[in-house]
């Protein structure tokens, strides 16, 4: 128990030196998101919600997900399907331009869908080595609005585009422990203005590099604790790559009861082995709230961790 409580501070203090701020949605509440090994898992079929909200003095932030995956015996395979909205509205009052008083607003909206398959391979019915492809598209809308406050006139423009990526990579778990990696494939996107259209493909390229592992000492124990990150490697033409901690989550269990920290502030709620409830809050010059559910049809304890 000591050093189980030991690594947990240690992972604290880490986590809390990288000063994050709070994301859309905690890790875990889409499976799918950085890796697509997690597509039937479960070896059932399961379905994520999850929806965030964030306000501040100038911003409003809304984004709702549902996930949904299971495992197909016949042919060992997991498949999933991810898909949500979002949408953000800004309001800049009073700016100096050039001396006059003006006002902006921007309303910006994107919905995403994302398919992924999973071929799953045990050994021993302990290690599961599971190597996906997962292809997603995203549509974004921008609308800005902006005008003097001396005048009756405004201006506006708009924007969209959209993209479309294609993945590949594997996820290996133990029933404590899970390593994945995730890289791209194809990454391309189009680009329209009120004048024009831009079709790319984009030449950098993203990879995940995902790591959990359940602290318990054994499959029985009440208590257990469970650190999860996601590091994302970035790489631009002519540039090094860069390294950035894209997500994280601390989770502490005592039976049924779960709390902790992720990237969305603090968490608490509950989980069996077929429902998840976790509300998770966060301040800081503003506010963030988000509420996670997952619920998976038959009862089965193989599922991974805190996903």
């Amino acid at each position: 128990m000591k050093k189980i409580i030991t690594t947990a501070l240690c992972c604290i203090s880490i986590l809390l030196a990288l000063k994050l701020s709070a994301q859309e949605l905690p890790l875990g509440t889409q499976p799918i998101k950085y890796n697509g090994g997690f597509a039937g898992e479960t070896g059932n079929l399961r379905m994520n919600f999850g929806s965030g909200l964030t306000t501040s003095s100038i911003t409003l932030n809304n984004v709702n997900a549902i996930t949904v995956d299971g495992f197909i015996p016949k042919i060992r395979t997991g498949v999933g399907v991810s898909t949500g909205y979002g949408h953000s509205k800004h309001n800049f009052n009073a700016i100096q331009i050039n001396g006059a008083l003006a006002e902006n607003e921007m309303n910006d909206k994107v919905t995403f869908i994302t398919f992924a398959i999973s071929p799953k391979l045990s050994f021993r019915g302990k290690y599961t080595f599971a190597p996906f492809f997962d292809y997603s598209y995203t549509n974004f809308n921008s609308n800005t609005k902006w005008g003097f406050l001396d005048s009756v006139e405004t201006f506006r423009n708009n924007t969209s585009s959209w993209s479309a990526k294609g993945r590949a990579g594997f996820l290996f778990n133990t029933r404590k422990l899970y390593v994945g990696i995730t890289f791209d494939i194809f990454n391309a996107s189009k680009r329209f203005g009120n004048r024009y259209s831009i079709f790319t493909t984009n030449d950098f390229t993203t990879s995940y590099f995902l790591l959990g592992y359940s602290f318990q000492k054994s499959l029985e124990s009440k208590f257990s604790v469970t650190p999860q990150l996601v590091l994302g490697f970035r790489k631009f033409p002519g540039s090094k790559p860069e390294i950035l901690l894209e997500d994280f989550s601390l989770m502490f269990k005592y039976k049924k009861v779960i709390w902790g920290l992720n990237n969305s502030g603090v968490a608490i709620g509950f989980q069996s082995r077929k429902y998840k409830i976790l509300l998770s809050q966060f301040y800081n010059s503003g506010y963030y709230g988000s509420l996670t559910l997952r619920y998976i049809f038959k009862n089965n304890s193989k599922s991974l961790l805190n996903y």
